[in-house]
């Protein structure tokens, strides 16, 4: 059918373009094109409560994720030393940071160090997108695929699974970033004020599937 297609062709582009990227918010919008692939994958196996919860819990991963990368972030400067050298010969005052916000993936290095509340909320939400258990992502995608298996469209079923390992690593190396790359750089963000309250909220309901996985079934008879 027509929604078939369109899933099938918004999962491989979503999947496909997202592991070239470098820049975090484009990471994200090709995240986006692969989920709006799940959600018509669902709907066209007739589906509509499992393409509900899809959209709820994508919603919000998207606004935990949002509301951390859209924060100012002051970032170290390299060659500090030198810099600095020079502008006290010139009675200047250097502190060696410049203000911005997060653009590239490579921003996020070693963000575990400065803000470990962040680097943890950042990895769930991405270990979520990836699908993997117990978080409430790997729930939802299970039902979609669950539920395809039983209509026999094996060609889609393949499809959706390749996507959704190409679009795991493209998530997971985010982590990688966060916890395992080093940099001469640093940074750290401005406080968060109201987004402190976003980010504990959507984290804490990602984390209730740790706790209580059968909880994410409730949601079912009430769609």
């Amino acid at each position: 059918s027509l929604l078939t297609g369109v899933s099938v062709i918004s999962l491989l582009v979503g999947s496909l373009s997202g592991l070239r990227q470098v820049k975090i918010k484009r990471l994200i919008a090709f995240s986006a094109v692969t989920n709006a692939g799940w959600l018509v994958l669902a709907l066209s196996i007739g589906q509509w409560p499992l393409m509900m919860i899809h959209l709820i819990i994508y919603i919000l991963l998207s606004v935990n994720l949002f509301s951390i990368f859209i924060l100012p972030e002051f970032r170290s400067l390299p060659h500090v030393g030198y810099r600095g050298r020079l502008l006290k010969a010139s009675n200047e005052v250097d502190l060696g940071v410049d203000s911005s916000t997060i653009k590239y993936i490579s921003d996020l290095n070693q963000l575990y160090k400065t803000n470990p509340s962040l680097a943890f909320a950042v990895s769930i939400s991405m270990f979520s997108l990836s699908g993997i258990p117990p978080l409430a992502g790997f729930y939802s995608k299970y039902l979609i695929i669950n539920a395809v298996v039983q209509t026999e469209q094996w060609l889609v079923l393949g499809i959706a699974l390749g996507a959704a390992v190409m679009s795991a690593f493209y998530y997971i190396r985010v982590v990688k970033t966060i916890y395992f790359n080093t940099s001469e750089r640093w940074f750290t963000l401005d406080e968060l004020g109201i987004n402190s309250y976003i980010t504990s909220v959507t984290t804490g309901l990602t984390m209730v599937f740790f706790v209580k996985p059968d909880s994410f079934l409730v949601w079912l008879p009430l769609i």
